[in-house]
Order: structure tokens, then sequence, then C-alpha cells
């Protein structure tokens, strides 16, 4: 399922914007529209995947870093410096986790992290699936792989479907012939 650019381009502005949602939430909700990010993922990010170079933020989805545009640089910064769990017994600052759960050490349960989502206007895969396409239009597969953390057989997919002529699937085994990995 896709949604379409205004849909989700409007959610975009809104989880940047709204001061109204909780950061977690805010963040989250950008990791999937933008960068298509899976719930199951997002839930099990750290603090250690987050850093500052050179006055940048960024972030490790994949193998390499995906450096973070502004507004989203301070929410990502904000949500390491007051993300809290739930729990009501035990300490619940002393993880690595962005999203922490209800239980003292334990992250976010994908599932609540996916209720929380729907509840401020981002249903399942619809935002993940045009996120991905439209990255998968502007990036080369490798890039794709490397910066959202899909595996190459799954980028070289997304970008094929991105691109119906098959230019960008012809140029990939082309490029595969000559670099065999």
């Amino acid at each position: 399922m896709f949604t379409d650019d205004g849909t989700r381009w409007g959610l975009a502005r809104r989880l940047l914007h709204d001061d109204t949602l909780a950061t977690a939430d805010r963040v989250a909700g950008l990791l999937v529209v933008l960068y298509g990010q899976p719930i199951s993922r997002i839930v099990r990010l750290t603090t250690d995947q987050v850093s500052q170079v050179d006055g940048q933020v960024r972030l490790m989805l994949g193998r390499a870093p995906l450096t973070v545009p502004s507004p989203l640089d301070t929410l990502l910064l904000e949500l390491v410096r007051t993300r809290r769990g739930r729990a009501s017994l035990g300490h619940t600052v002393n993880h690595r986790w962005l999203f922490p759960g209800g239980l003292p050490g334990q992250a976010l349960h994908p599932l609540a992290l996916g209720k929380r989502l729907s509840a401020v206007g981002l249903p399942g895969r619809v935002g993940r699936n045009t996120a991905l396409l439209d990255n998968a239009a502007v990036l080369p597969a490798k890039v794709l792989a490397d910066l959202l953390g899909l595996s190459i057989t799954s980028a070289v997919r997304w970008t094929a479907l991105a691109d119906p002529s098959g230019n960008a699937y012809a140029a990939e085994l082309a490029r595969r012939a000559h670099d065999p990995r």
C-alpha cells in the first residue's frame, strides 16, 4: 500500500512542527515517512546509533551514517536527552534504547509503537512503502541499502519498482558483473 505525496508530506510537516505530540512519536513517525524504517527496527535503535560529528547529527540505520537534516536533528537529540520508559518499578533511565519500553531495560514493543503511530495518523506500512519508493527513485540501490539498512536484494527491488523502465535494474546488473561481491 502507498499513500499520495500530499498526505505523506502533510504528515511529515505535522510530525516536524506539532509540539503537542510526544517527541518519541514524532521521531519514530518521521523515520517511517522519510526513511521507510520498519517499526520493528525503530524500537531497537539505541543512543549509540546517534552521533554528532562536525556539528551534524548522524544516525546509523545501516552500514553508513545518515546525516539527519534540521529540524529532525534537533528532535533526535531531544529524544536522546529526554527518553524515558514507562515502568512503574525499577530504573528506566539506565538503558541505551531510544524508545524504552514498559519494563526496565527493555525496548518498546513494536505493537505498542504501532498503536502510538496510528494514533497520530500514520497507519501501518503505508508511509513506509511510499518513503522507500521515493528514496529508491533518487538513490542507487547500494546507497539505499547502506543508508537505510536494507539488504541489497531489497534495495534493488525497490529501485526497480521506482524505475519501471528497468534502467536502474540493468545498471545494477552491470555493476555486479564488474564488481562481484
